[in-house]
């Protein structure tokens, strides 16, 4: 729903987020600042009844997906608005240009930060972090935005350059080789083996990506070395989005070679995420940076989250809608759930964002015990959300689930009404990369969401090598076919705060429906036109 004005970022907010703030000097008001004005999209819940119907296996529209024109059109806000907050950034910043998304609904101007004061109504403060050293300018006080019309304002759901301090990331470890668990490293032939995967290569018509953030780059070269250790043929990454000419990071080496070493064959993307301070921000550029494009790729693999509480609200509904106008045309989006099992703040479960999104793909971790038996990992991020509601394409399979389950967190600990995670789940430890030409071992779930993607992407290749539609959006025809993967039935995510959940026969909430297997669920996906 709509805000009238953006909520103050208040001086509680700054300090928990681990910012120290401070006036501005008045040389920095000159400093240049970019706000992102987010609009609510008038048909935004038409546009989910879409994106129902569209990626329901049992419904006859399956697969038939929107043009992004079409999207448009159901997100497009009234032009009075747009000319509205159009007209208040050239009064504040006469020389700036307010760009509108090619979907109407956000309006984006780079301004001077004593222009953006103008603007906004609200002075602007240098908040600098303790830890990481980012440094931003936010204002401490809401922003009241004279001279904008009260229509306007009232469609402002978010203000990003405003609104939102805190910080994100990927919560991948690096683990010494002799710090491995007793048991079989997880390379690319032990995923193919025990997923199923055998020889299964990728099409060429098909696309796959992995999503980066916060300086994260990979190295071509530690590539070719993963690859020819593993004895795969040789490939690049096809396609370069935002830059690639930072150092070389473990979480992009991982994600890179993960998905291209599951998936062999299929063309892959690298996407930098710019747009934006926070993780949130950079989430939603990214985002709206995939919904842009005339073709984008078609399953989408991101490593990265942040803490329900720490994400606002109004932040979080823009990104949603973003996610929502991806999969009304036919991509996938999937997120690692995170590594600290219920994410306990306060006594009850803050299951990480944007892997607890109905509109995404949640997967979590397993691994391999010294018999050679899949158990959920303590660490696999799993339980229920704060704020997402429950999809009811999800509602059967918790209810059977908090039924069976032998015990249950105290019930303070969680709302049983809100969307539940993981999906599903894939090897998330003992995983073995290359990093500036060594083997690296890591554990995470930033090794399991690569690793699904690249078998989804692979069944993506199959469908379109055989004239029918890609997957989409995925939750619906995975639910409907939860006994298309491998049921994990031991392990448990406490983390250490709250109670955690215990892995059962059929869906949980350590491991959702299990791990990959690629012949079943491809089979399954194969029989839906």
């Amino acid at each position: 729903m709509a805000r009238a004005v953006p909520e103050a970022v208040s001086v509680a907010q700054v300090e928990t987020a681990g910012f120290v703030a401070r006036a501005r000097t008045g040389e920095e008001g000159d400093r240049m600042v970019e706000i992102r004005l987010l609009l609510a999209a008038p048909r935004l819940d038409e546009l989910k009844e879409v994106l129902a119907k569209v990626s329901d296996p049992y419904s006859p529209s399956y697969g038939q997906y929107l043009t992004k024109e079409e999207v448009a059109s159901y997100t497009r806000v009234e032009q009075a608005v747009i000319d509205s907050w159009q007209a208040a950034v050239t009064a504040a910043a006469p020389g700036a240009s307010a760009v509108v998304s090619d979907y109407g609904d956000a309006v984006t101007a780079t301004m001077t930060v004593a222009e953006a004061e103008a603007l906004t109504g609200a002075a602007f403060a240098v908040l600098t972090h303790k830890e990481a050293g980012v440094i931003m300018m936010r204002p401490l006080e809401a922003a009241t935005w004279p001279g904008v019309a009260a229509a306007a304002r009232k469609a402002l759901v978010f203000a990003i350059g405003v609104e939102d301090v805190a910080l994100g990331g990927s919560d991948l470890k690096v683990l010494e080789l002799g710090a491995l668990r007793a048991a079989e490293p997880i390379t690319p032939k032990v995923i193919k083996a025990n997923y199923g995967v055998g020889n299964a290569t990728g099409h060429a018509n098909n696309t796959q990506a992995v999503a980066e953030f916060s300086g994260q780059y990979f190295e071509p070269s530690d590539l070719a070395t993963f690859l020819a250790n593993n004895d795969l043929p040789p490939q690049t990454v096809a396609k370069i989005v935002g830059g690639d000419d930072g150092p070389v990071g473990v979480e992009a080496s991982l994600d890179v070679q993960t998905i291209i070493g599951t998936g062999t064959a299929t063309p892959t993307w690298f996407v930098y995420g710019t747009q934006g301070s926070t993780f949130a921000e950079l989430i939603h550029g990214w985002a709206s940076e995939l919904a842009a494009m005339a073709a984008p790729p078609l399953v989408n693999s991101v490593s990265y989250g942040l803490g329900n509480t720490n994400t606002p609200d109004g932040l979080k509904t823009q990104i949603d809608a973003e996610f929502v106008k991806l999969g009304s045309r036919g991509v996938s989006i999937i997120f690692s759930s995170g590594d600290h099992g219920t994410s306990c703040e306060l006594f009850r479960e803050d299951v990480q964002y944007p892997a607890s999104s109905p509109y995404v793909l949640s997967v979590g971790a397993t691994y391999l015990d010294s018999s050679g038996t899949e158990v959920g990992a303590t660490l696999s991020g799993g339980g229920f959300g704060r704020t997402e509601p429950m999809p009811q394409w999800q509602e059967a399979a918790v209810k059977a689930y908090l039924a069976a389950v032998p015990s249950k967190p105290p019930a303070h600990e969680f709302d049983a009404t809100k969307r539940a995670i993981p999906d599903i789940s894939a090897y998330g430890e003992n995983v073995i990369i290359v990093v500036n030409g060594e083997n690296q071992g890591v554990a995470g779930t930033s090794c399991s969401a690569p690793m699904a993607a690249a078998i989804f992407a692979l069944v993506n290749g199959d469908r379109l090598a055989a004239g029918t539609p890609p997957l989409g959006f995925l939750p619906p025809i995975v639910y409907a076919h939860g006994d298309a993967f491998h049921d994990i039935t031991s392990g448990r995510n406490s983390d250490g705060l709250c109670h955690g959940w215990e892995a059962i026969k059929g869906f949980d909430l350590v491991t959702g429906w299990g791990s990959p297997n690629y012949a079943k669920f491809r089979a399954a996906a194969m029989s839906v036109v």
